[in-house]
């Protein structure tokens, strides 16, 4: 009479093994490289998201400002239609106040913001705190000399744009508003990408990547 084992021969048998110890330190840092990649890029396209999105609220600003001047509505005023002017007033000269615009309401015609214009209007937009009117330009680049503030405004019956620095000087249009995105949260330090509302003498507004 005889026996055999049901046991596999020991040729045969597989032996239990997990992750050695290199292995799984290889596998994290892999996954960990991959989720570096992946939000870098992430936070990458929502900034320049956010950047687009600022700045073409700010060209629909302007925009409003355009057709509230030719469409002739002066809100109760006893302005004239036919000099009905309605602007966009910026300033970059401080940290605070270059995340800020007015669309105003110039009920003295001298295409300058001033309190008295918010009293039709005065409908403030206010950037988010990671962007700010970073300066504003000529055609080439280069900055407007001295030039911490402007004004775009428009008037009754045309759809033309009009350019005005603080002391009331008379500029050459096109003007371009450059919108950054800062280092910081209300910082002044600007880092990134750029974009470049321009507005040309004719009244086109558009929104572009500079440089």
């Amino acid at each position: 009479m005889s026996f055999h084992s049901s046991a596999a021969p020991q040729a045969f048998r597989i032996p239990d093994r997990g992750f050695g110890l290199v292995e799984l330190m290889v596998s994290i840092s892999i996954m960990m490289l991959l989720s570096t990649i992946i939000l870098t890029r992430h936070t990458a396209f929502s900034g320049a998201v956010l950047l687009r999105n600022q700045a073409y609220e700010v060209a629909f600003a302007l925009r409003k400002a355009q057709l509230l001047a030719v469409s002739g509505n002066n809100s109760g005023a006893t302005l004239a239609t036919t000099t009905q002017q309605y602007g966009v007033y910026f300033d970059d000269d401080t940290a605070g106040n270059n995340q800020k615009y007015i669309i105003f309401h110039d009920l003295n015609v001298d295409g300058m913001w001033d309190p008295a214009d918010d009293q039709m209007v005065g409908i403030p937009g206010t950037l988010d705190s990671r962007f700010k009117v970073r300066e504003f330009t000529k055609e080439d680049g280069s900055p407007l000399t001295n030039t911490k503030h402007l004004t775009i405004f428009f008037r009754r019956p045309n759809f033309d744009a009009y350019f005005k620095n603080a002391t009331g000087g008379n500029l050459t249009g096109p003007g371009y508003v450059d919108i950054a995105q800062v280092a910081a949260a209300n910082s002044n330090d600007d880092v990134g990408a750029v974009r470049r509302i321009q507005v040309l003498s004719t009244g086109q507004i558009s929104v572009t990547s500079y440089p």
